[in-house]
């Protein structure tokens, strides 16, 4: 077991964290803070309660732990971390624990394939389906960070836990309208309300019906009703059936000739394992969608698999090989003169390079984004561009350049009405108790001048 005190694992200072997770873990503070409160009133009443946590990316649950025990201690709260692994159960993890110091509460690391002794998928529901039956007196409240696929495999596996946990499980990209550049690319391929969707729906799922029922009717002649109907389900987040009508597809696949098609489906496959956290098998349906878009010539198709391969790589924290898939896809996208896309996947290498202490070749792919975005007219992407930079001028206490692009990012958030106008203006905030306010609207005057395209120079490395 692997415990944290009150400071992130890797040992680095802020500036190094990813700026994809600062994003996601503004919104994360009132869930949080929220979470912090409720453990304090179990304390208090002398009892202990049981949380489960969605998260997917290994690097997201150790830095979301490491901020809930920073919170904690903040609070007044003793919380250690546990990590799930054969030799011990839950349980003895916690009286191994209590057995050392007093503590509140316990928060888990539910899924790490990077241990030595990681569980496989059964045993950890296992675990959880035998912590749920002795948790009966139990003498802490637990908190369990695990990704998408393993509360779904509980619910099936380990019905006890999943009624402990059902009605305290915490998702924090629910209702939220985090900028898509940090998600999967999962856009709604018609955009339409969800009332017109369910008619699409409900007319495909009658016409694959009427087309099974034909008495001369090939398997093949269902396969352009299952990939509508399957990516239908998909864009109205119904994972689950679409994973099962693609699956079906496959099989109908199989004796087609239409390669196309199958790299088209094991990607989308490929996109819902990665959303669910099955990361190992969400890569191979990349790489064997890759493979053929590759051999077929689909050159757009192969660019949107190598960012993925990117992303997937980014979530694992396993960075090297994250920024050689994201420059492929720059690259080929860069062949087929397709700006915007090549933007998303910049930000995403500029985030890498931030992660890694490169500020400056970061700084370089969030210009580079900024100048596609803004030949193709694409302001919010301009404006995601330019918080991305701000922040790093921030951390480099060059306050000045840095309000320049926060307060620019936060006007065209504000014309557009969109949430991440309170990111900025968060930042702009932190900015103005640490300068004084005289000396910060010096700089907010100087920003209303300012050309994001020319006027700043490049950060040093050092």
């Amino acid at each position: 077991m692997h415990l944290l005190f009150s400071r992130n694992r890797s040992g680095r200072r802020k500036s190094a964290l990813n700026f994809r997770f600062s994003v996601l873990q503004h919104f994360f503070k009132d869930a949080i803070d929220q979470l912090i409160v409720d453990v304090t009133a179990a304390v208090k009443s002398g009892g202990a309660k049981v949380w489960a946590v969605k998260l997917n990316s290994p690097v997201q649950r150790v830095r979301f732990m490491s901020k809930m025990i920073q919170t904690s201690a903040a609070s007044g709260l003793t919380v250690r971390e546990a990590l799930l692994a054969s030799r011990q159960t839950i349980v003895q993890q916690l009286e191994r624990e209590m057995s050392k110091t007093a503590i509140d509460a316990v928060i888990v690391n539910g899924f790490d394939t990077s241990a030595k002794d990681a569980p496989t998928e059964d045993k950890v529901c296992q675990m959880l389906e035998s912590f749920a039956k002795s948790s009966v007196g139990l003498p802490v409240s637990v908190v369990f960070c695990l990704p998408t696929f393993l509360l779904d495999l509980a619910y099936r596996k380990a019905p006890n836990f999943w009624r402990l946990v059902s009605s305290h499980i915490i998702d924090f990209k629910t209702g939220i309208d985090i900028p898509k550049e940090l998600e999967y690319d999962v856009m709604p391929s018609v955009p339409e309300t969800t009332e017109v969707r369910q008619k699409r729906i409900e007319l495909l799922e009658s016409q694959l019906a009427e087309i099974r029922q034909r008495f001369n009717a090939a398997p093949s002649d269902q396969i352009p009703t299952l990939l509508i109907l399957a990516q239908t389900y998909f864009d109205d987040h119904q994972y689950e059936k679409s994973y099962e009508v693609y699956g079906e597809a496959l099989l109908q696949l199989v004796g087609a000739n239409s390669p196309l098609n199958r790299a088209k489906v094991l990607y989308q496959v490929g996109v819902i394992l990665h959303i669910w956290g099955y990361y190992e098998k969400a890569a191979q349906h990349y790489r064997d969608s890759l493979a053929i878009r590759m051999q077929q010539g689909d050159l757009e198709g192969a660019a949107a698999t190598l960012h993925q391969l990117g992303l997937l790589y980014q979530d694992l924290g396993e960075f090297d090989k994250a920024i050689d898939f994201y420059m492929r896809s720059v690259a080929q996208n860069k062949t087929l003169n397709s700006d915007a896309v090549s933007a998303s996947t910049l930000l995403h290498l500029g985030t890498l390079y931030e992660e890694t202490g490169l500020q400056a070749k970061a700084v370089e792919q969030y210009r580079e984004a900024f100048e596609l975005y803004r030949r193709k007219g694409n302001y919010r992407g301009m404006a995601m561009s330019l918080l991305y930079t701000g922040r790093i001028y921030e951390e480099r206490y060059l306050y000045r350049e840095s309000v320049k692009y926060f307060y620019t990012a936060y006007s065209i958030f504000d014309k557009l009405n969109l949430p991440y106008k309170d990111i900025a203006a968060q930042s702009l905030a932190e900015i103005e108790a640490a300068v004084g306010k005289d000396e910060f609207e010096k700089f907010v005057k100087e920003s209303k001048k300012f050309s994001p395209k020319k006027d700043l120079p490049e950060p040093s490395e050092s």
